[in-house]
């Protein structure tokens, strides 16, 4: 359980899996049917840049995002790395390894994950 602060709600979007030729990818797309709906959770800014260098600007934002350590949410985001997460209107991808948390005491624990969006 994350402290009373933690108000947010995001939704967590699962892409559909596809076979083609023998390899397994995935298809990055906004289906409510698949997705989840997570409440109790910290999105914090955690960085942001430019590249200036190439023909047109894109930017990089990256976001800290804890969520309450359940079973479900666990499961969610260690399970894999091509979940779209959406908070407050705005479409993110996971960046690493979701870090799960388990707090001593049993009262804190949670998952961290970091969100990458690309713009440009």
């Amino acid at each position: 359980m994350l402290p009373s602060f933690a108000t947010e709600t995001l939704t967590i979007y699962y892409p559909e899996q596809v076979s083609t030729r023998g390899t397994t990818d995935y298809r990055y797309r906004i289906d409510s049917q698949h997705s989840i709906s997570v409440s109790g959770c910290s999105v914090q800014p955690s960085t942001t840049s430019e590249t200036l260098s190439e023909p047109r600007l894109q930017e990089q934002t990256l976001m800290s995002l804890w969520m309450p350590d359940t079973e479900w949410t666990r499961v969610a985001a260690v399970g894999t790395k091509r979940l779209i997460f959406e908070w407050r209107g705005m479409q993110f991808i996971q960046y690493g390894t979701a870090m799960p948390w388990v707090s001593p005491t049993g009262t804190l624990g949670h998952v961290l994950i970091y969100l990458r969006a690309y713009e440009g």
